[in-house]
């Protein structure tokens, strides 16, 4: 489906009275022409409101200010006007950006949930050993603290921040929340061993 912003503008103020043709015109529209800057901001918006997902935004003028500040993640394919309404900008002209923008922020995302699993396993391990050696009479000494810490701990954080994005996008999606079962389930195996 293909509609210019006027019949774009006259969807959206009639959505009250016709819910189902606004909604199918968010669903099922390709292209979006003669848009004023209000209107693709509007479109921008009407798609996450209405479908509660994440809306992303590529532009490379002044009238696409207000859709990349609206939007989820907005893409500035210039470094004019635009690169300062968008939070990431591109140094290519052309969309082929975004697959790198998804492939890093997945990257970003899958190493922040590491980094948490790291530290939670770290102290959970620091705690049971000071749990077990405490009725005994004994406690962690500064050398084991510095042992642990030199052996296990720096290593393995150099090599996590050494991993990079993977070459192609996977449809694999990374887990939405830091409290999940899997989190605590990966967590809680790798402190059992």
């Amino acid at each position: 489906m293909a509609l210019t912003g006027r019949a774009f503008r006259y969807a959206y103020e009639n959505r009250e009275n016709e819910p189902f043709v606004f909604q199918s015109i968010l669903a099922r529209g390709r292209v979006f022409a003669r848009m004023s800057p209000d209107d693709k901001a509007l479109l921008v918006d009407s798609l996450q409101t209405v479908f509660k997902i994440n809306c992303g935004m590529c532009g490379d003028g002044a009238n696409d200010c207000g859709a990349l500040k609206t939007a989820s993640v907005g893409i500035s394919l210039s470094e004019a006007e635009a690169s300062i309404a968008a939070p990431f900008t591109a140094k290519v002209q052309d969309i082929s950006c975004v697959v790198t923008m998804l492939k890093e922020g997945k990257c970003a995302l899958v190493t922040a949930f590491q980094a948490f699993k790291f530290i939670f396993m770290y102290s959970m391990i620091e705690m049971i050993a000071s749990a077990l050696l405490y009725p005994m009479g004994s406690l962690l000494a500064d050398g084991m603290y510095f042992y642990i810490d030199m052996v296990a701990l720096i290593p393995l954080s150099i090599f996590q921040t050494w991993t990079g994005a993977y070459d192609k996008l996977t449809k694999d999606m990374p887990t939405s929340r830091l409290y999940s079962y899997p989190v605590f389930l990966s967590v809680g195996a790798c402190t059992a061993i």
